[in-house]
């Protein structure tokens, strides 16, 4: 769904044409952006993921500008020269890397939009493989789409809501305005939970599928069909 056509939507259900003055296009799609934002931090929706091979590790340098399109503190895997690197917490880097100047382990920390890398890793060469979170742009032209367009289209149902719920405030109608946003919300608990439930049923290296785990003794069995079984 593009812009323009969520602008109109909200306008419709707002009872407002498109050149109305109380409610500008330009207000509504304020709104949109707001909504969209929301909607994209209220989980770690998977399709939020990406890959950046951008950076490439110099010698002697621990400090790395962010990628521009990866969101701030999202780095969750690290992989340089063919080799991954241990992402720790921000203090403990930097007592790490003071208390053991020489190390040569493989670990990386963030802060804000600064990537640090220990530089004396062994082979410390080569692009650096990022596993993170896109940093989307707002949205500002008619044809622009959301991330949920290629991945879940109820999502914007959501975000419509959003924005229909602030018009609603700003015409008083509050009570109004606390169930749809309401509804908005009960969405996107819809959405990840069936996400939850999807990745539910991905195999792990370490736990393939149909393992299942008895809970007193902590052991993994293997559920496989067998002959006793019935």
């Amino acid at each position: 769904m593009t812009l323009s056509t969520m602008v109109s939507d909200i306008q419709t259900r707002l009872g407002l044409d498109s050149t109305s003055s109380f409610i500008s296009s330009p207000t509504i799609k304020g709104w949109v952006n707001h909504g969209y934002f929301w909607a994209l931090n209220y989980k770690d929706w998977p399709f939020s993921e990406t890959v950046d091979k951008s950076l490439v590790a110099v010698s002697g340098q621990e400090e790395y500008a962010y990628p521009s399109d990866i969101k701030s503190d999202s780095i969750k895997y690290l992989k340089i020269n063919g080799y991954r690197y241990r992402k720790i917490k921000f203090d403990d880097y930097l007592k790490y890397r003071e208390n053991y100047d020489s190390t040569q382990e493989r670990i990386f920390t963030d802060y804000g939009r600064t990537l640090y890398v220990n530089p004396l890793a062994s082979d410390f060469s080569g692009s650096f493989y990022l596993y993170a979170t896109k940093q989307p742009s707002s949205l500002s032209l008619d044809a622009d789409t959301t991330l949920f367009a290629t991945a879940d289209t109820e999502a914007e149902e959501a975000i419509i809501k959003y924005a229909q719920a602030i018009g609603l405030k700003k015409m008083e109608e509050y009570n109004q305005a606390n169930n749809i946003m309401q509804e908005a919300t009960l969405i996107l608990e819809r959405i990840w939970e069936k996400t939850k439930n999807q990745s539910a049923t991905y195999e792990s290296r370490e736990h393939p599928m149909f393992d299942r785990i008895d809970i007193l003794q902590g052991v993994r069995y293997d559920d496989g069909f067998n002959n006793k079984q019935f």
